[in-house]
């Protein structure tokens, strides 16, 4: 009976609080922790009553054995749908983050082709602003200055 109470009360504490690690589930916007407890609770009560009720059976074990084979059934196939809901929910996880990570390549070589192009039309605006002198002043992609000829296309660190 302690056990009952004590199970409601946990049952009552989990419905009443909000978790400390919010993990969404896909399904519903509840808490896939707070899911799991709320259920294995749910699931202990159930296991409560059926004890309490093969309690006020006095002789007949048969009967006490159903409902502790129920209870053992029940136990298993929460145990088997828990697993796969949450390894369903994990996949979808790594799913995300696997776009998010494929995002953030694509967004960056972008960034970089951006910054090729930007170098391209800044060595080109140079070119069109120094016509007596053939060499222009360009950076490369560390940042380091060099040097190319616009009529022999030749580079060099330091300026002929």
């Amino acid at each position: 009976m302690s056990s009952f109470g004590i199970n409601g009360s946990f049952l009552l504490l989990l419905s009443c609080t909000r978790p400390f690690v919010y993990y969404p589930t896909s399904n519903s916007r509840r808490n896939l922790f707070q899911i799991a407890e709320v259920s294995s609770t749910i699931t202990c009560r159930i296991g409560n009553v059926l004890a309490l009720i093969a309690s006020f059976k006095d002789s007949d074990q048969s009967f006490i054995d159903l409902l502790g084979g129920v209870m053992a059934v029940m136990n298993i196939l929460y145990f088997i749908l828990f697993m796969c809901k949450y390894n369903r929910e994990l996949e979808k996880a790594l799913d995300r983050e696997a776009e998010w990570s494929a995002g953030v390549k694509v967004n960056s070589n972008l960034g970089a082709k951006l910054m090729d192009a930007v170098g391209e039309w800044n060595l080109l605006v140079m070119s069109l602003e120094n016509d007596d002198d053939p060499w222009i002043s360009a950076t490369d992609a560390e940042g380091k200055l060099y040097y190319i000829n616009r009529e022999t296309n030749k580079t060099a660190w330091n300026k002929p």
